[in-house]
């Protein structure tokens, strides 16, 4: 378990927690950075060059798609159809590339904060910018959270911290609270089958 010795901080915590790998990048921020609120999206990764010129395509497309909407609505609805599905595989080429970029790493994750190591010291108090990426799913979220928790390593080069997440679209945190409900029960049922 990623933070044994601290377990009296898992305690006291209201949300189901859980050991997992996910992609996980983080950046320090200023408070002014943090929005109000986070709107849902369906996928954050929005920076790829596959999807943005797609996205260019799209919006061509898209006039000449709502003409055909007048004149051959049938036509104009599977074409709409296959837009979407087109969507949908580019977001899977994106994120598996993310993947591919950035390794998987140890986490200990809620629907309420994440604890993770890092070779960088972040005071408690520091606000980060996270962006998460679920395996096997590959859903995306952004998020915002404070530094709660510091300790350094036994190694003495690198420290664990406990997040608490002050900005978490409601969506995604429902999300996040299934995937640790399923990830615990598929870890009681290997320790199961291995008795």
């Amino acid at each position: 378990m990623l933070l044994d010795k601290r377990k009296a901080s898992h305690e006291r915590r209201s949300h189901l927690r859980v050991d997992d790998n996910i992609v996980l990048m983080w950046r320090p921020v200023e408070a002014k950075e943090v929005p109000k609120e986070l709107a849902h999206e369906e996928n954050h990764l929005f920076f790829y060059p596959l999807e943005s010129q797609l996205n260019l395509l799209r919006t061509e497309s898209g006039v000449l798609l709502k003409h055909m909407q007048e004149t051959s609505p049938v036509l104009a609805e599977y074409l709409d159809i296959l837009e979407r599905r087109l969507g949908i595989l580019t977001r899977a080429i994106s994120a598996r590339n993310e993947i591919a970029a950035h390794r998987t790493q140890a986490v200990n994750l809620s629907a309420s904060g994440i604890a993770f190591m890092t070779d960088k010291h972040y005071p408690v108090n520091t606000l980060l910018e996270l962006k998460i990426i679920l395996p096997p799913t590959l859903y995306s979220m952004k998020a915002y959270g404070r530094v709660v928790d510091l300790f350094e390593n036994d190694d003495k080069a690198s420290y664990t911290i406990g997040v608490s997440f002050v900005r978490l679209n409601e969506h995604d945190r429902a999300h996040l609270a299934q995937h640790v409900a399923r990830r615990q029960a598929l870890l009681k049922l290997m320790q199961a089958t291995k008795l």
